[in-house]
């Protein structure tokens, strides 16, 4: 359950315009944990006031607005925030690979084709995970 801090803060970054290091401040929270604004955007009770205060429903009817105007640049960032906040959006994929080959390689034929072949099975095995 969400605390009255936590209300107090919300209602501030609504009218900050978004800034929550400032709302937190002026909320009560210390300087050290307005420094790092995921102590507050990460808890339980800060996603459950931004649900009751934004519906999937005032979203959706919101962006379909936003759709049809030519001169929403400023709603369309306001839109884009309240996505981001109700972590709505999918995480970044990210894949990082370290192949290390600590071995002596000669150069001749039967090392030029051993070392196409992991090649290609490094690739394909690449291939697979993004599938």
């Amino acid at each position: 359950m969400a605390t009255i801090k936590q209300r107090k803060a919300v209602k501030k970054i609504l009218e900050n315009h978004g800034n929550v290091s400032k709302a937190m401040r002026e909320s009560g929270y210390s300087k050290n944990t307005a420094k790092n604004p995921k102590e507050l955007t990460e808890s339980k009770g800060y996603l459950e006031i931004f649900n009751e205060l934004i519906s999937d429903d005032t979203l959706s009817k919101k962006h379909r607005q936003l759709l049809e105007d030519d001169n929403a640049g400023i709603q369309i960032k306001a839109l884009d925030l309240a996505y981001k906040v109700k972590g709505d959006y999918a995480p970044e994929k990210k894949q990082t690979v370290n192949l290390n080959m600590n071995t002596e390689i000669k150069n001749s034929q039967e090392s030029r084709d051993l070392v196409e072949e992991y090649e290609e099975k490094v690739a394909n095995m690449l291939r697979q995970k993004k599938c």
